[in-house]
């Protein structure tokens, strides 16, 4: 194939897709192959997720036996609600100069600082307080209720806008986390919709092209669809802790270690 100057453009292992610099997976492989390749494999070998799981679950036990076993922020110690954050906010930049692009799997990031000897510049939160920062310009909601983000929120006519329309879905699925063991969490910087039968990852690829999408476009389709019941809002935290935890949130069941 013969690039806009002239040059060759190098195509993928299958010689389907051009390698530009954003669609760049593994050993040659475009991510859409990448991706396509992985999905056959896991449907080959059923127990790999399993096997892929606690392999994660390893990794990411290093990484907080270096940077804390608790929340820097609200204590929470529940492993299946930790997560690692980047204390600078930059964590896209980081991935881009460690893998090229902007997204990167928890296990490509555990691996990465592993190697790099656990750096600084990383700390322990939960994934409430993580994701909230996220929401609410460097500061958890949980200091000053949300009042950083909203402050500032008529900056972006764009953000503003996907806010109103997160706001308009976070009430018609209840306005708070719906996990009972939860204290429970209102405030909007601390919510997420959650897929009710756990395929979130497919749900996105349908939505998307051949990146997840997510948020704002979740959103619209959500209100495209009268807001079906196969979602439910949850808090970050009984979010991911129902990944980590088979389905059910650590506040019903807690596992044992």
């Amino acid at each position: 194939m013969t690039g806009d100057k002239g040059g060759q453009v190098r195509l993928c292992r299958k010689g389907l897709h051009p390698m530009t610099p954003d669609n760049i997976g593994n050993d040659n492989r475009c991510r859409g192959c990448e991706a396509e390749r992985h999905r056959q494999y896991r449907a080959d070998h059923p127990d790999y997720a399993k096997r892929e799981a606690e392999r994660i679950r390893r990794l990411r036990g290093r990484a907080f036996d270096h940077y804390g076993r608790s929340c820097a922020c609200c204590g929470e110690s529940r492993w299946q609600f930790l997560t690692l954050d980047h204390t600078e906010g930059d964590g896209a930049a980081w991935r881009r100069e460690q893998f090229g692009r902007n997204r990167a799997t928890a296990s490509m990031t555990y691996r990465r600082l592993r190697t790099l000897g656990y750096p600084p510049g990383f700390q322990t939160m939960c994934s409430s307080c993580n994701f909230g920062r996220h929401w609410n310009g460097g500061v958890c909601p949980h200091i000053d209720g949300g009042a950083t983000y909203l402050a500032g929120r008529e900056a972006s006519r764009r953000v503003h806008l996907d806010w109103l329309l997160r706001l308009e879905m976070i009430a018609a699925y209840g306005g708070q986390c719906s996990c009972p063991g939860c204290k429970p969490e209102v405030l909007p910087m601390l919510l997420a919709i959650d897929h009710i039968a756990n395929d979130g990852a497919d749900h996105r690829r349908q939505l998307g092209s051949k990146t997840n999408a997510g948020g704002a476009r979740v959103w619209r389709w959500l209100r495209d669809q009268g807001w079906p019941d196969t979602m439910q809002l949850m808090c970050f935290n009984c979010n991911d802790g129902r990944h980590w935890n088979g389905g059910t949130c650590p506040h019903l069941t807690p596992p044992a270690g």
